[in-house]
């Protein structure tokens, strides 16, 4: 598993063949979706179901977006 959303980045870019820009552009919308998601009270299972949907990761991953 990665460390850093550095890391993450190269895990996309890898993974979806993506650009670094197009692997931070989905990244960062991730993260605002999820920060909206919790900031609307909405709960653990909704702020999973946009990481999985968003980027398809794991839960694991969620402390990533959470820094």
């Amino acid at each position: 598993m990665v460390e850093s959303m550095n890391g993450l980045v190269e895990l996309l870019c890898r993974r979806d063949n993506l650009t670094k820009n197009e692997a931070w552009d989905i990244v960062e919308a991730t993260q605002a979706d999820i920060m909206e998601a919790i900031y609307n009270g909405e709960g653990y299972e909704e702020v999973v179901s946009i990481l999985e949907y968003d980027v398809g990761l794991e839960p694991d991953y969620l402390t990533l977006f959470l820094e």
